[in-house]
Order: structure tokens, then sequence, then C-alpha cells
């Protein structure tokens, strides 16, 4: 259990630096607009998706027949999580906001298909472990 977790956190990682080398080298390599939040979008879609992935793992462990609402709930929340940043991001910086929107954006489709494919994985062997009981 603790080492899907760290499995998880490891990809995580891993996939976030390739996205820094992929955006730096957008930045400086290619003619590419710098988004201004350029750091906080990659920490808070860092933060929230670890912190779903946890959230969502206890669930299939503690709560399997509960599983699918918990997992559409976590989605609510983390769109309405996500618009109130993108909204104080839009607030703040009107001017430059589509490299930050654009740059959200695509973290978030990478980060949410990495805990989908995550949770399949767990979903799949906590049922493969019930079945065999």
């Amino acid at each position: 259990m603790k080492s899907d977790l760290l499995t998880f956190c490891i990809k995580l990682t891993i996939i976030t630096g390739i996205a820094v080398g992929a955006y730096a080298f957008l930045i400086f390599q290619v003619p590419w607009p710098r988004a201004s939040y350029d750091a906080p979008i990659f920490l808070f879609l860092y933060c929230i998706t670890l912190l779903i992935y946890v959230v969502l793992r206890k669930a299939a462990t503690l709560k399997p027949e509960a599983f699918v609402q918990i997992l559409m709930l976590s989605f609510v929340v983390k769109i309405l999580l996500c618009g109130v940043f993108c909204f104080i991001i839009i607030y703040t910086h009107y001017e430059g906001v589509e490299p930050n929107i654009w740059l959200f954006f695509a973290l978030y489709l990478v980060y949410t298909f990495l805990e989908i494919f995550s949770l399949d994985r767990v979903i799949s062997t906590h049922g493969k472990a019930r079945l065999s009981h």
C-alpha cells in the first residue's frame, strides 16, 4: 500500500521534471511566451494531484462500494479548486493570462491522466484481491 503511494510520488515527480524540462525548452529555445505564474501552477497541480490520489487510495481500501461516488466527488472538487486558482490568475494578471492558462490546462491533463492510470492499477489490484478471497 505504501509502496504504491511511493511509486505514484516518484511517477508524479518524474512527470513534473519532464514537464518542467519541456516547458523550459519551449521558453528558451522556441519563441514561446513565459507564463508569469509557472512555478505556482506546477506546485498547485502537483500538490492537488497528490492529495486527491491519497484520498482516493484510502477510499478504495476503506469504502470500495462507494469508490465511484468518491471518485466523482474528487473530480468535482478538483475542478472547483482549479477554477478558483485560474480565477485568481486571471484576476491578478489579466494582460498576460493566456500562457498561464495554456500551461495550467496542459499540466492538468497530464496529471489527471497519470492519476487515473495509477488509480486503475489500485482498483484492479483490490478487485483481484477481493475475488481471490
